[in-house]
């Protein structure tokens, strides 16, 4: 399993950041990796359970996502369970931290398992 790990301080409270994360549906607001992205049918909008699809800017290439872990202004956890892009697994956590009132520090941690792994010879 690899695993990638991404910090950002935001200026902006806790609860402004974390309203934009549990906005689930929304991502491609502030992704710009995104062309576009929506909750899928029959999908609650935000909490455990919770799914959305991200299309991705090539146009080709899309995720499914759902929420496995919520702690409302703590953290999010996120299940790629399906896709075009060549991960055999992958989850998203994202940990969030009051720094003051103006202040956010958000935690990515990606760890996945490729499809096609590389072997040494």
């Amino acid at each position: 399993m690899s695993k990638v790990t991404v910090e950002r301080i935001v200026n902006a409270p806790i609860d402004a950041v974390w309203s934009s994360w549990d906005a689930f549906g929304d991502i491609k607001k502030f992704n710009p990796n995104l062309r576009g992205s929506h909750l899928l049918a029959g999908s609650a909008e935000t909490g455990l359970g919770a799914e959305r699809q991200c299309d991705f800017a090539d146009g080709k290439n899309y995720v499914r996502e759902r929420i496995i872990g919520y702690r409302p202004e703590r953290q999010l956890v996120v299940d790629i369970y399906e896709g075009t892009v060549p991960l055999k697994t992958a989850t998203g956590t994202f940990d969030f931290q009051s720094l003051g009132p103006s202040k956010t520090r958000v935690a990515m941690r990606m760890e996945f398992e490729p499809k096609m792994a590389l072997s040494a010879s």
